[in-house]
């Protein structure tokens, strides 16, 4: 299954539709959408779309609160240059 794409990042991969959810603070938030393209496209390997997720899912925001599913997704996230999230796991800590 392809992920829907509003625009492309670092080449191929795709931002998900979800992006624009959770980027615009004038637009409605649908954050369980948002969570849900993010998540399509952070297990396709878009180390943004990773941190994104990896951000929600500690505090509770489109998915239930998972910490350590979290982390997961923000160590992927740092191992493929996406460094802020190296920030955001110390603050996890």
């Amino acid at each position: 299954m392809s992920v829907p794409c509003v625009g492309f990042f670092g080449g191929n991969a795709c931002l998900p539709k979800g992006h624009d959810a959770t980027r615009d603070w004038s637009a409605p938030k649908d954050l369980a959408e948002a969570a849900r393209w993010y998540g399509l496209a952070a297990e396709k390997g878009n180390a943004e779309s990773q941190y994104d997720l990896g951000f929600m899912l500690p505090l509770g925001e489109g998915r239930p609160k998972n910490i350590e599913e979290g982390v997961m997704w923000l160590e992927r996230a740092g191992e493929l240059g996406e460094y802020t999230a190296f920030r955001l796991l110390s603050l996890l800590g």
